[in-house]
Formats: C-alpha cells, sequence, structure tokens
C-alpha cells in the first residue's frame, strides 16, 4: 500500500489488480491487465507511489508498470518502446521501489542486485554483485531499501547481509552476522 501526493490511497489486490482509492470521495479506480491504463498482470507485488505523481507497480515475474494519472497513461516497463522508463530493462522481480533525496527511483530485484533510475537523464544502472570486487552489493537478491540522514542508502539482501552505499561514490559495504562472533548482525 502507498498513498500519493493527492492523499489517495494505492492497494495491491492478488489476482484483481491495483485500487486507487480517494478517501475524500470514497472512490475507487481499479487497474487491471484490460483497464483503460493497464498494469502488466491482475497479481502485483508492490506499489509504490513517487513525489512527482508516478506510481511504480511490481507485478514480480510479469514485470513492472509506471502509472501516470496526470496524463492518465501507463508504460510497460518490459516493453522496449520509445518512452521516458525505456531504459529500465530489468525491472522484473522487484520487490520495493524506494525515492531516494535526489528523486532518483531505486528498485530491489531478486536477480539483478539494486537498480536505480537516474531522474535526470532516464537512465537506469544496475548495481550487480561481483565476488571479485569486496566494494560491490554482497547479494544480488535484494528485498529492501532505505535511505537515512546522511544520505547513505542501506538495502537489505537474501543471503548477503545488510548492505550499504554511498551514493556519492557508489561503493558498498555491508554488516553481515557471523555465527562465530557475538557483536555481528542477527
Amino acid at each position: 500500500m502507498s498513498a500519493d501526493k493527492d492523499g489517495h490511497l494505492w492497494c495491491s489486490n492478488p489476482n484483481k489488480g491495483v485500487t486507487e482509492y480517494d478517501p475524500k470521495t470514497g472512490k475507487c479506480v481499479y487497474y487491471t491487465e484490460t483497464s483503460p491504463i493497464k498494469i502488466r498482470s491482475n497479481t502485483p507485488k508492490s506499489i509504490f507511489c513517487d513525489s512527482k505523481g508516478l506510481v511504480w507497480v511490481s507485478c514480480w515475474a510479469f514485470g513492472s508498470t509506471v502509472i501516470d494519472k496526470k496524463n492518465n497513461v501507463s508504460y510497460d516497463l518490459s516493453n522496449t518502446a520509445e518512452h521516458r522508463f525505456k531504459d529500465i530493462k530489468d525491472a522484473f522481480l522487484v520487490s520495493q521501489f524506494y525515492e531516494d533525496k535526489k528523486g532518483n527511483i531505486l528498485f530491489a530485484t531478486a536477480e539483478h542486485g539494486l537498480g536505480k533510475f537516474d531522474v535526470l537523464d532516464s537512465k537506469s544502472t544496475l548495481f550487480e554483485s561481483n565476488k571479485d570486487d569486496p566494494e560491490t552489493i554482497s547479494d544480488n537478491t535484494t528485498f529492501s531499501i532505505f535511505q537515512d540522514r546522511s544520505g547513505l542508502i542501506w538495502v537489505g539482501t537474501w543471503k548477503g547481509g545488510s548492505n550499504v552505499m554511498d551514493p556519492r561514490v557508489l561503493n558498498f559495504g555491508y554488516y553481515k552476522h557471523e555465527s562465530n562472533k557475538t557483536n555481528t548482525l542477527i
């Protein structure tokens, strides 16, 4: 569930798509595979409303969709058609979307680590694990994203612990539980 800048609530409904609820009027708008503004699948996994009024919907293995309510259109991120999101090629298996302090959209993926969509140049970057480089993300299966007050990006992974990225230099460090040590992440 997520709230947009107009106070509308966006909810995922397994096998029924996405519902936009306006608490002022009590009315709902439904987004499905067959609605006028379409989403990739009727089984959304996560929803995120950004500060620009866009709604990011992950339909897991079916890919992701961006809904632009202002222009009454949706963008299929798996389609290579010409639109401003065309550079996001790996928005499959997304567990979370997150907006950083610069307005960029970060996305946690199950296969490609951390993704970033740069709003200034409409380009995406994947931060993937490289076992030969200790300053890369420690695991390509990511689940959660958070930016702290100092600007560091924290990423929760499947088997690589908690990762922290400094967006100024784009390198990662990580905290991982080590069973033989008492002061490590649990």
